[in-house]
């Protein structure tokens, strides 16, 4: 008799940010996939200034903290990203097509046209029909994907896949139960910025980034104001809240608060946003916001939200896209983790 393998494991996604890298890896076990092992990273102040990582000290981390092999899947951090609407002649098609969104992405970019890698999509049919195909472009520069996957590899490590936030929110619908019937959005709280995906029936067609609203503002604003260490701020403000019952209680309360100014300012622009996606497809009814990000995990942040958004607002947690619970690893990151596993379970799929 031989056994099915029922503990199988995925590669490891990475998510790679500006001051700390979110790892998931997920595992095969009762007929399903389930998270196994998540981990938000800090990177050393050498590697935030230099905008890079250690892939040794990295995959180290990785190996000490219960993640397994040695594949991953690559989200890049997202200043090295490019996004850009195209519009495509409707008579061209297959590798021509191909070639016309190329040259129009290297174009709207201002980049040289053999010097980046990049995928694209086509857009639901608008409410009034025009003469061409609304695309969206996601691409990278070489110079910039290469320093990137060179390091992982002198690590020992092999990426299988180099994907882009904006794909991923469309992971993160296609694998909610209440996703993709609609126009939805994925809201991620980041440290260095929000950002703001729009979905018509599950596709990406539009992302907003605003820099105001990155946690590094609010962060900066609470350390002057009430002179705590950084270290301190931190507990709360990333996606990691161990230590955080050491935080003073007025401190908490400054946080909470500030953190609501933000989740307001969220909601209005989500607002916005969703209502220009339905007056380009007024055919479409606005469905649901999906707030990721461990800053949204704070108290009274998703009400805030959903108040001035004026949609259905959820956060998303990884075990949410796995419709059960998740065997994580004692440093988890909660809801932090969400777009790496929306992207593992489109690979695995």
């Amino acid at each position: 008799m031989i056994l099915q393998q029922t503990n199988k494991r995925s590669p490891i996604c990475l998510d790679i940010g500006s001051r700390q890298i979110k790892a998931v890896q997920m595992q095969y076990t009762n007929g399903r996939w389930q998270v196994a092992a998540q981990s938000v990273i800090r990177k050393t102040p050498d590697e935030i200034a230099a905008r890079s990582f250690d892939g040794q000290r990295l995959r180290g981390i990785l190996q000490r903290q219960g993640f397994t092999g040695d594949k991953v899947l690559v989200l890049p951090p997202v200043g090295v990203l490019r996004v850009s609407p195209l519009e495509l002649p409707r008579n061209t098609q297959g590798p021509q097509r191909d070639q016309v969104a190329r040259v129009e992405f290297a174009r709207e970019n201002r980049i040289d046209g053999d010097a980046f890698e990049m995928a694209w999509w086509p857009l639901p049919e608008p409410g009034r029909a025009t003469g061409v195909t609304h695309a969206l472009a996601v691409g990278i520069e070489h110079e910039d994907v290469t320093a990137l996957l060179d390091e992982l590899q002198r690590a020992g490590l092999i990426p299988v896949r180099v994907d882009a936030a904006v794909s991923a929110y469309m992971d993160v619908v296609a694998h909610h139960p209440d996703g993709g019937r609609a126009i939805d959005a994925v809201v991620d709280i980041g440290w260095d910025e929000t950002r703001i995906g729009v979905l018509v029936e599950g596709k990406a067609v539009y992302e907003r980034r605003i820099a105001e609203l990155g946690l590094r503002h609010t962060h900066e604003q609470l350390r002057q104001r009430h002179r705590y260490d950084e270290q301190l701020l931190d507990c709360l403000l990333d996606s990691n809240h161990a230590g955080a019952e050491q935080v003073p209680a007025n401190l908490v309360q400054a946080i909470e608060s500030r953190m609501a100014a933000v989740f307001n300012r969220a909601g209005d622009e989500t607002r916005v946003a969703m209502e220009y996606a339905q007056h380009r497809y007024p055919q479409h009814e606005l469905g649901w916001a999906f707030v990721i990000g461990g800053a949204a995990e704070l108290p009274g942040c998703i009400k805030s939200f959903s108040q001035n958004a004026n949609v259905r607002a959820a956060l998303v947690r990884p075990q949410d896209l796995t419709r059960g619970d998740s065997h994580q690893t004692a440093a988890t990151g909660g809801s932090a983790g969400t777009l790496s596993t929306a992207a593992i379970l489109s690979e695995v799929a």
